[in-house]
Formats: structure tokens, sequence, C-alpha cells
């Protein structure tokens, strides 16, 4: 009932007061409807129609228009590339550029650019001009003179004055000019016994630029009393080294091997306990089987001088160059399921453990 009430009252209320319709008369003219524009609507002609009657080319232009101007492509702004004709990727490239350096020192180096068309370098190549001059090296090698290099904590100024290669320290050679990478390998040489005898070997350090090497040679003088070392030629050719007790000197006259391997093997040797086999010689970085057949006559090892127990903690046995971390972490695990290891034999338990790897660490392991 309720519903028919409310259906009842809005069919009364449409028909009462909600105002008819009115049709457009059907004798409006064609022209008027093809011509005539009402500016009362919003509809999307009569923007269109304002748009074209208030365009302004000047005013909705997307670069500013090409002025040929002189200018210097070392200092001149994106606008003033722009009023040149230039394009903004083109602009962007060439003020990425010159953050990172980089210099125009010719006015034909404008050609090269990046993306930039032959018809526009053309049009502003008679306008540029340079005003930054190109700066030329010092001929004059032997007169000291000062300038600064960046590092990466400081500035370090260049002074050429006299120099001992084997006494000078770091900030010495960064005063020579060197590289810190350079440096640090000069260090590193001097640590493993390397020693300057002559000038003339400065021209042998690693990746020394000729230029730098010629500006610091009139500046050497060494001045060190340090003996050079016996020549390989002084040590008795039939004489046996035994790996596991060799000094420097004695690896050193060795075919093959200089002060560098020498100390390398003594490094290894420390590492691994002492060589059970001449062919673990080769297992030190850089040294070649060469090295083996070439001194097969004078090398000699009598046997380990340490041992490993295979119930010491991870960390030492980690330390093992044949055990590493990961065989380590197998074995204390293996440790703490079934307890200590009562015999060397009980290695092969593990999974991981190879015949091979068993035969390689056999002689270094004990209880």
């Amino acid at each position: 009932m309720l519903i028919t009430i409310i259906l009842v009252l809005l069919y009364g209320y449409n028909f009462l007061y909600v105002p008819k319709m009115k049709h457009q008369p059907s004798n409006i003219k064609l022209e008027s409807i093809l011509f005539e524009k009402d500016l009362s609507t919003n509809s999307i002609e009569n923007k269109k129609y304002q748009k074209l009657a208030t365009y302004d080319p000047q005013k909705s232009a997307k670069y500013p228009p090409i002025k040929y101007t002189k200018f210097d492509p070392n200092l001149i702004d994106s606008l003033e590339w722009l009023q040149l004709g230039v394009r903004p990727w083109v602009i962007k490239s060439i003020l990425k550029q010159r953050r990172g350096g980089w210099k125009y020192y010719n006015c034909d180096k404008l050609g090269e650019t990046y993306n930039l068309p032959d018809s526009v370098y053309q049009k502003i190549r008679p306008y540029c001009y340079i005003t930054v001059k190109k700066k030329t090296k010092r001929h004059n090698q032997k007169k000291a003179y000062i300038s600064k290099i960046k590092t990466p904590d400081k500035e370090i100024q260049i002074e050429y004055s006299t120099f001992d290669p084997n006494t000078l320290d770091s900030v010495g050679w960064l005063r020579l000019g060197l590289k810190p990478w350079m440096v640090k390998t000069l260090m590193k040489q001097r640590r493993n016994g390397w020693t300057y005898y002559s000038c003339d070997k400065l021209k042998a350090i690693y990746k020394l630029p000729d230029s730098v090497y010629q500006n610091i040679r009139p500046y050497c003088s060494i001045i060190s009393t340090q003996k050079k070392p016996k020549s390989r030629s002084s040590f008795n050719n039939d004489r046996v080294v035994n790996l596991n007790t060799a000094s420097l000197e004695e690896l050193q006259s060795l075919k093959g091997i200089g002060p560098y391997y020498a100390t390398q093997i003594q490094e290894y040797r420390s590492k691994l306990g002492g060589f059970h086999s001449v062919e673990q010689l080769t297992e030190v970085y850089g040294i070649k089987p060469e090295v083996i057949s070439n001194n097969k006559k004078r090398i000699l090892v009598t046997g380990i001088q340490r041992q490993l127990s295979l119930n010491a903690p991870k960390d030492s046995l980690a330390a093992h160059p044949y055990v590493r971390y990961k065989l380590a972490k197998h074995i204390t695990r293996y440790k703490q399921q079934h307890g200590a290891f009562s015999s060397v034999t009980d290695l092969k338990k593990l999974i991981v453990i190879s015949d091979s790897l068993y035969n390689k660490l056999y002689p270094y392991l004990k209880i």
C-alpha cells in the first residue's frame, strides 16, 4: 500500500512541476547551424575556434628564435646554445662533458660533438672563438718546479729534490709525481727485500710513465751502503736445496726463483706445515712446472715439519691451505654429532671427502 502511494506522488510531481521541453522550431536555416557560433556554450568546437583566433607564433614557439652571435663553447650556457640552433639533447651531452673537465681548445672540435648535425656546425663555426689557452708541457725537465696533484684525502705538492729510492717514504714518492697505487707497489717490493743498486732500474717500475721517469731520474742518488747479494753464479750449482729448511738466499739460487717467489715459498711453507713432495712447489702462485724440471737434481724434501690435529678448533683447521673454511665446517659438525675423531681414517666417513682429497690431506693429519 505504501509503495502504491509513493508511486502516485512521484507521477503527480512529474506531471505538475517538471517543465516540458521546448522543441526547436523546424524552420532554422542551415547557414545558421554551420556558421553561427554560440559563445555561451562550452563545446570542443568553440574551444578550437578560440585557440586558433588567439594563436601567436612567437609565444607558442618550442625553442627560442635562432640568433647567431660570437660565443665561447667553454663558457656559454644552455639558453645560448638553444639560440644557436642546437637541440636540447645535444646541449645535455655538451654540458655533461664540460662537468667532467672537457674543454674545447679548437673550434674545429665542435664538429666532433656527439649528435650535432653538420648543417648546424657549418652555421655556428664562423662565430666560435676560444678564450682558454691550451696548457703546454715544460721542456726543461731538470728544473725543479712545484704543482699540485689530488690524492683521495688531500692535495700533495710535486717537489723534485735528491732522493734515495731505497729509503724514500711513501709521501716522498707522491711528491715526485707517482700515483698512490704505484707507491703501494714500491713499498711492497721493499718489504720483500727488493733493493735498487742503479737509478736506471727506476724505469722498470710497473706502469711508470716515461715522462715521470725522465723528471725524477736526474734527482736519484743511491747513498745506502747495503751490499749487493751474491749472484746465483757464486753458489755451487751442485748444492742441494731442502725446501723445508732453505733460506731466502738458498731458494734464490734455484733457476727461475727470485726474491719475490722465494718469499712466497717461505710463506706457503709456513701455512702448509712443510712440503712432503717436490711437486707441491707448483702450488705456490706463479711457479710453473719448468722450475722443478730445471732444478730437478738440486731440490730435496726431507719431511713435514708440522701436523694438524683433526680434533683442533674450526679456525685452526680452516687456516690450513688444504682444508679451508668449508671443509673445517663439515669436520666440526661431524665431531658435534659423533664425538671426537679416534683415527685419521675416520675422515673417510665424511661424504665430502674424496679419495684424492684424503690422500692429499693424510700426511698433514694426526689425532
